[in-house]
């Protein structure tokens, strides 16, 4: 089904097969408004939360993974569009990101700043270094700036170090402001991040077979510890030892079930291996069958797992 933006009418229908289409989408549709009503680039200032009129609700603090979700959107818009606008913007962000966002004394990521850039929460939750490592790693692939590369370089050697579970494998889900461990259990998005998020884009431009291989590590320890025997689906929550929390895990995320098929399908075209394309296949035809709304063709949010 193609859902139609908001772009000037095209003299012919919109088809998700041409370039156009996903251009309009990003450009006109996100990143023009956005750019208008949401950025303030006085301050280097970007809203967690906007209300239907495009009015500041809630905390004006800034939350540097966030933040650099917006680095990763204006250095994929200037990739789709060319316009230099859009790299100045990443670049301006990305310069305070850099300068506000990473711990000096320790290493890592803050969790959250206040609307200055003055730290207020200085834990490291999985979520923030992640997608803080995705948006600057977009950034990395259009400029090649070689200071950014050494912070993304520098938090994947102290995620490796201090979040990696060398005991029984996997991401644990925060650290403490000192790389100390804040809470050992599991969770869908410190596995899944680092795959679809900074590894997806580092291994293509640089090829350095390091980055493939955390990438079939990753992908390995969701389809062995996450997706569920019984079920087929992959579920959320499991203690450190992998254990796990079934009432935590009895809503399915339909989203993170999706993203394991790209994934999956993505580790094919790249290794070759059958393996990723039969398994991205018999959790698809599952999903298709139940998590997609039989008349509209949507895809539901999530369903539980005792009732679905």
């Amino acid at each position: 089904m193609i859902v139609q933006g908001c772009a000037p009418e095209p003299s012919e229908p919109y088809s998700g097969m041409t370039a156009d289409y996903w251009k309009n989408q990003t450009i006109y549709d996100i990143v023009e408004p956005w750019t208008d009503r949401a950025l303030d680039r006085e301050k280097n200032w970007i809203p967690a939360y906007m209300d239907r009129d495009w009015t500041s609700v809630g905390s004006d603090h800034i939350y540097p993974g966030m933040y650099s979700r917006h680095i990763f959107s204006y250095s994929a818009a200037y990739l789709i569009s060319g316009e230099q606008q859009y790299l100045d913007i990443a670049s301006e962000l990305t310069g305070h990101l850099l300068d506000h966002g990473w711990d000096d004394e320790y290493g890592l990521w803050y969790n959250e700043l206040d609307n200055v850039g003055n730290p207020v929460d200085m834990d490291k939750g999985m979520f923030m270094q992640l997608y803080a490592v995705t948006g600057l790693s977009m950034y990395y692939a259009v400029t090649r700036d070689e200071n950014v590369f050494n912070y993304i370089q520098n938090s994947i050697d102290l995620l490796e170090e201090y979040a990696w579970d060398h005991e029984y494998e996997g991401y644990i889900n925060s650290l403490k402001r000192n790389l100390s461990i804040d809470d050992d259990n599991k969770r869908t998005t410190p596995q899944v991040a680092p795959v679809s998020g900074y590894l997806a884009y580092l291994y293509p431009i640089l090829r350095d077979s390091s980055f493939l291989q955390m990438k079939q590590r990753g992908l390995d320890v969701v389809t062995r510890l996450m997706i569920d025997p019984e079920t087929g689906w992959l579920l959320g929550s499991y203690d450190r030892n992998w254990q796990l929390n079934r009432e935590a895990s009895n809503r399915v995320n339909i989203g993170h079930n999706v993203e394991m098929v790209w994934l999956l399908l993505r580790l094919h075209l790249l290794t070759g291996d059958d393996i990723y394309k039969e398994q991205a296949q018999q959790l698809y035809d599952q999903l298709f069958e139940i998590a997609v709304h039989p008349e509209t063709g949507a895809w539901y949010h999530w369903f539980e797992l005792d009732n679905p």
